[in-house]
This record gives structure tokens, C-alpha cells and sequence, in this order.
């Protein structure tokens, strides 16, 4: 007598976890891959926020010496104040706009930042490229810092 050997199955569900694992492995990797590209992009927007603050800083640290000497008011030198910010977004690779003006608060430095970022994982979609601006101000203070400025 020549017997078969069987192989046990439960209810016909033979293989179907086989089926399922490259489904949920695929889309683990494109959750994975949306998220690494999201923070990259919030990264570079962060980093894009901190150069033109520091640009913007490095600007209203030019004073006008001539006017302090003689006793005039506390005052950014404009050409200075600009080449200097101007310089430090060079140094640090960013493409920016600087402007000078002054407020009820007193001389500003407004530095106007463009960030990029390449998506690597969205590129798939068609979303490769992510970019923006970002804006920062600085002042020069002397004296006593109130609550809303200098």
C-alpha cells in the first residue's frame, strides 16, 4: 500500500502572511522615507532661519564710530552694516537680500535668507525639490532692553 504524506493546513490560510509582509514592508519604507525627507526639509528651513538671524546680527554690530566719538546717538554704520552681513551669508553659502532701515525701536537690520532642499525619497512622486524664504531682523541696542526692543 503506498501511502501520501500530508501536509496539514488550517483552514486554507497556507501563505498568506507571505503575502502580506512585502506589502507592509514597502509601505513601512515609503512612511520612512516621507519622514526622513520631511525632517530634512524642516532642518534646512531651521538652518536657512539661523544664518539670516546671525547675518542680521553681524550687521547691526556695525556701529558708527565718527558719531559715537562725538557724542551722537548709538547708530549703525550702512556700509558696514551691510557688507558685513552680506559677507557672513557668503560664508556661510546662502543667497540673501540685506536692508537697513529704522523703526520706533531704533536702526535694523532686515536679512532676507533663500533655503533649498532635494527631496530623495519624494522625488518618486514628482516632489524633488523643496525651497523657500525666511526673514530675520536685528537691532543695535544701548542701554537698559525693555520687553519690545531696546
Amino acid at each position: 500500500m503506498n501511502r501520501q504524506a500530508r501536509v496539514p493546513t488550517r483552514n486554507g490560510e497556507a501563505g498568506s502572511l507571505s503575502v502580506l509582509m512585502p506589502l507592509l514592508a514597502v509601505l513601512s519604507l515609503i512612511v520612512i522615507g516621507f519622514g526622513f525627507d520631511g525632517a530634512n526639509v524642516l532642518t534646512a528651513k531651521r538652518r536657512g532661519i539661523n544664518v539670516a538671524e546671525q547675518a542680521a546680527r553681524a550687521g547691526a554690530g556695525q556701529l558708527d564710530l565718527a558719531a559715537l566719538r562725538v557724542g551722537d546717538a548709538y547708530r549703525i554704520d550702512p556700509a558696514k552694516a551691510r557688507q558685513a552681513a552680506q559677507q557672513y551669508l557668503a560664508q556661510a553659502g546662502y543667497a540673501g537680500q540685506v536692508r537697513l532701515g529704522r523703526d520706533r525701536i531704533g536702526d535694523r537690520v532686515d536679512v532676507t535668507v533663500t533655503w533649498s532642499q532635494r527631496g530623495l525619497f519624494t522625488s518618486f512622486v514628482g516632489v524633488g525639490h523643496y525651497g523657500g524664504t525666511v526673514q530675520a531682523s536685528a537691532y543695535s541696542c544701548h542701554g537698559v532692553a525693555l520687553e519690545e526692543g531696546c
